[in-house]
């Protein structure tokens, strides 16, 4: 399951893959329930972080975390 994001649905382009909700697999998952994102968070990059002699700036790799709702088919 792969997961889409964008501006608007005209610039959409793909950000990640789903591949296990909990632990199982994507594909037998997708065979009882339909998903739906409720929820998604995009966490890293540059920040700031106090140091002796004041600010230090810093750096984290990208992570997108992605919550998502069902119901059953």
């Amino acid at each position: 399951m792969v997961v889409f994001g964008g501006l608007n649905a005209l610039t959409a382009k793909p950000l990640g893959t789903v591949t296990t909700v909990g632990l199982t697999p994507v594909d037998k998952a997708q065979t009882q329930y339909q998903f739906a994102v409720a929820h998604a968070y995009l966490t890293g990059g540059e920040y700031k972080q106090l140091g002796r002699s004041g600010l230090i700036t810093k750096r984290d790799s990208y992570t997108l975390t992605v919550q998502l709702a069902y119901t059953e088919k």
